[in-house]
Order: C-alpha cells, then structure tokens, then sequence
C-alpha cells in the first residue's frame, strides 16, 4: 500500500494565532487523530475513505463504470433522486468534474446526458418544472439514479429491521443476520414500545424488538398498519385510544 505523508507548515499562521492557542488545541487535534486511526470515535462505521485510494471494493467499482457507460450510451437525461442530503455527493462529484453549464453544452461537447435533481427541493413548483421542462420530456430516453437512505440510518434506534424476500417480509439484526424469516405479506417498523404487527392470510401477530413473536397472526383488524402493546392492539374510539 503506497502512503502519502502530510506536513502541517504553521510558519505563516503567526499573525492570527499564537503559540498558546496552538498549544491548547494540540491534544485535541492528537485525540481526533487517534480516534480516526483506532476507527473508535463517533461515525466510525462511515470511515471508509479514510484507506481511499488504496483499499476500496473494486467489483463494486467496476459495476459502477458499466452502469455509467451504459447510461452514457442509452440515455439523453439522468435524474439523480435523493431525499435530503442523500443527493449531495453525487452533485458533488459532478459538479466537480464538469463546467458550471454542463446540461448547456451541445450533445456532442458534453459527452455524456444532461444531469438533473429531484428530492433536493420541498418545492411542488421545482418538482412540477422539472417534470414539463421541455429540454427532456421531448427526449425518448431518461435514466434515474435512485439515492436510498439505509434502514440502519434511519432507524438507529431499532435492534431489528424489516425485510423483504421474493416478496415475503421478516426481520434483520444490524448485522443482516434473519432474525424473523420472511414468512409474512406486510409487516410494520417498531412502536416506541418495542412492538411490531406481522400480517399473514388477512390477519395480523405481533412480534417484539427481540424478534420474539408475542402473537401469531390470529387478529382481523382492517388497519393497514395497527400499533401494538404486547398481543394488545391500540383503537381509536374517537374521543381517544385504548388497547385491547
């Protein structure tokens, strides 16, 4: 592995901090250095560029380069799609390596589909702009980068998540291990009580934040998503809700 060492040169920094302020933030620039080493510090999970370009999985690297190709030779439009902050290392790299005016350049300058966003807006006039712009809804051909949050990310506080197979849903551990085998047609997140519905031939169970299932289906309940307490089901009579 080829290494590259930084040299940090403070010789021009003299007229805006002294000496005793460098001196007081030593141990701290020590400790997050040692934290990112160790990979112990909090985000330690997302410290992968720390070993770029060196260490870095290549198959899924070259998956990517033909996916890209492929999309530079079908499509006239990419739309990145991307709620949140999600979208933003993908603008990143592009508006990186291409000019400010990329989607004005002719076909021919640009090599490559224009490249527009969605989900970086709350704006209902962004989205309804981007779908009529005239630019591209004329065009045959238009690819869509679909950016997902992982459900680890969403869902920190959860011991579990829900999954699906050919179909069928269960749960996972946050080391993808099957804690529920994926028997049943619907299932929900966690409640803040640690109770999950599983729903199997119309009718639902319960299981807990353990994977312990509390209740197999058994309860007719016309809900598409019911919040359990244990095998006891929340109901709204109106005036407040009680479980039964």
């Amino acid at each position: 592995m080829s290494t590259c060492k930084l040299k940090f040169d403070d010789s021009k920094l003299g007229n805006y901090i002294n000496s005793e302020e460098l001196a007081l933030i030593t141990p701290q620039v020590k400790l997050a250095h040692e934290l990112l080493k160790s990979k112990t510090g909090a985000g330690s999970d997302f410290l992968g560029w720390i070993n770029l370009p060196n260490d870095y999985d290549r198959e899924e690297y070259n998956r990517i380069k033909i996916t890209a190709q492929k999309i530079r030779d079908n499509a006239d439009v990419l739309i990145v799609i991307g709620i949140g902050g999600s979208y933003l290392g993908a603008k990143a790299c592009i508006e990186s390596l291409n000019s400010t005016f990329f989607n004005y350049l002719s076909p021919e300058d640009r090599k490559a589909p224009q490249i527009f966003f969605a989900g970086n807006s709350i704006s209902s006039t962004y989205l309804i702009d981007l779908l009529e712009n005239r630019n591209y809804t004329k065009l045959e051909n238009v690819a869509s980068d679909i950016i997902e949050k992982s459900y680890k990310e969403l869902l920190k506080n959860n011991e579990i998540y829900a999954y699906s197979k050919n179909g069928k849903w269960g749960f996972i551990n946050s080391n993808d291990i099957i804690v529920v085998e994926p028997n049943y047609d619907i299932v929900t997140e966690f409640n803040q009580y640690g109770y999950a519905g599983i729903k199997k031939d119309e009718k639902w169970g319960v299981v807990n934040k353990e994977g312990k299932i509390i209740v197999e289906p058994s309860y007719k309940i016309e809900w598409n998503e019911p919040d359990f307490i244990s095998k006891y089901c929340k109901l709204n009579f109106g005036y407040g809700f009680e479980y039964y």
